[in-house]
């Protein structure tokens, strides 16, 4: 297994923008919910407690040594596209993660976290706590859950060195 480590550079060249540096206790912060300033304001409790499930589950998700390490790492700040797919910022992957009845966001209850798109619909998620890499087709989403995915890779590192290299370019249209 490759690491992630060297892929700043690259990323940074092809996004032609900073990477994202930070703790992973620091994800409330960089993604602006504060929690209590919530309750404070008087948002409805239901309301706050989606976005505490929600706080719960990414921070369980940045556990994992890899995935955790690109959320707070190596996400750009500025979206690129490699391989034919569109690398999403933390912004985007939480706006496509949060709440619920997206493609994504089923997804993401199950241990899945979109970090690229197709612009169609489909996507490219990490799987926790497995670390694997796979495809989701929009409308397939109840196969996923049911197990039935197309993994791109077992491995985050070596999955990502090849889809910045564009290397996936060809495997990635046939999915569309």
């Amino acid at each position: 297994m490759s690491d992630l480590t060297n892929l700043a550079k690259l990323i940074e060249a092809k996004s032609r923008g900073k990477t994202l540096q930070f703790e992973p206790d620091e994800f409330r912060r960089q993604l602006g919910f504060d929690m209590k300033a919530m309750q404070e304001s008087g948002f409805d409790p239901s309301t706050v407690e989606l976005h505490e499930k929600f706080y719960s589950r990414l921070e369980s998700y940045a556990k994992h040594p890899l995935i955790g390490y690109y959320l707070t790492n190596l996400t750009p700040t500025q979206s690129y596209k490699t391989s034919g797919v569109w690398i999403a910022t933390l912004q985007q992957i939480r706006d496509c993660s949060f709440g619920e009845g997206s493609p994504e966001s089923d997804l993401f209850a199950h241990g899945y976290i979109s970090i690229a798109g197709d612009g169609s619909g489909n996507s490219i998620s990490f799987h926790f706590p497995s670390g694997r890499v796979v495809f989701a087709h929009h409308e397939q989403i109840s196969n996923i859950l049911a197990g039935k995915v197309h993994l791109l890779s077992e491995d985050i590192a070596t999955f990502m060195h090849e889809l910045i290299q564009d290397k996936l370019t060809e495997l990635l249209e046939s999915l569309s």
